[in-house]
């Protein structure tokens, strides 16, 4: 009796490295930035023009994702690495710098490229979705 076994073997075999890495530099570095800045473009002139209650349940949303970042910036990050990330981190863009090192791999052609990419969605993938993105989602939209 045979036996087959199943294996995906390397998703990106065959493309270019701009195609391996296009849709990780737009949907990992790109808009998680410009999501993190947008935030902060609502928040802070509510602030500053009197509108606490609305700066300060949309900043609910914006610490417990900072929170749970940082936890796994303490967990994950090497301590070497640890000397100079702090700083991205206090500016609220550790994971893209975190997702900037997998599209290196990606881009060269790593051979482990593919598991890192992996294991960096399974890491940082539902933070941003699951603590920040919902939640500020109904505080505008209760607020509107």
């Amino acid at each position: 009796m045979k036996t087959h076994s199943f294996h995906l073997g390397d998703p990106f075999q065959g493309q270019s490295s701009l195609q391996r890495i296009l849709p990780s530099v737009i949907f990992d570095v790109g808009i998680p930035t410009l999501d993190v800045y947008s935030d902060l473009s609502l928040i802070i002139p509510w602030l500053i023009g009197g509108h606490y209650v609305y700066g300060a349940s949309m900043s609910v949303p914006v610490l417990l994702s900072f929170i749970s970042i940082a936890y796994k910036w303490y967990r994950i990050e090497k301590s070497q690495d640890k000397r100079w990330s702090w700083v991205f981190l206090q500016f609220q863009c550790w994971p893209q710098i975190r997702a900037l090192r997998v599209i290196r791999k990606l881009y060269n052609g790593h051979p482990r490229a593919y598991e890192e990419k992996r294991k960096f969605s399974t890491e940082m993938g539902s933070i941003e979705p699951g603590l920040e993105a919902w939640p500020s989602l109904i505080i505008m939209t209760a607020i509107w």
